[in-house]
């Protein structure tokens, strides 16, 4: 079976489904979707298509898309300046440690 003839068929008759329906975005889009909703006797109460442009959907989503990458990016950014702080600190003890024991031998 397909996803869809799993999942719909089990959510079409379950509650609160059953009663107060549900939304099917982007379906069907294959003649053999449409075709498995007739046969299992899913029919829709109401059908709405709505067209936008591709600029104006990309002027809807981009904001927010934008802004969840500029705080991931910022959550990066704060990982990896504080590992290479980290390291910047370990370098330096080692180095000092190396010094300490050159020194240390020439007393």
């Amino acid at each position: 079976k397909q996803w869809y003839q799993r999942r719909v068929a089990i959510t079409a008759g379950e509650n609160p489904f059953k009663e107060t329906g549900f939304i099917l975005e982007g379906f069907p889009r294959t003649p053999q979707e449409a075709t498995f909703m007739t046969d299992t006797g899913l029919f829709p109460d109401a059908c709405i298509i709505l067209e936008v442009e591709d600029e104006q959907a990309g002027d809807r989503q981009l904001p927010g898309k934008l802004q969840k990458w500029k705080n991931k990016m910022a959550k990066k950014l704060a990982r990896r300046q504080r590992h290479m702080e980290r390291r910047r600190i370990k370098k330096e003890k080692e180095r000092k440690k190396k010094i300490q024991e050159k020194f240390g031998e020439l007393k």
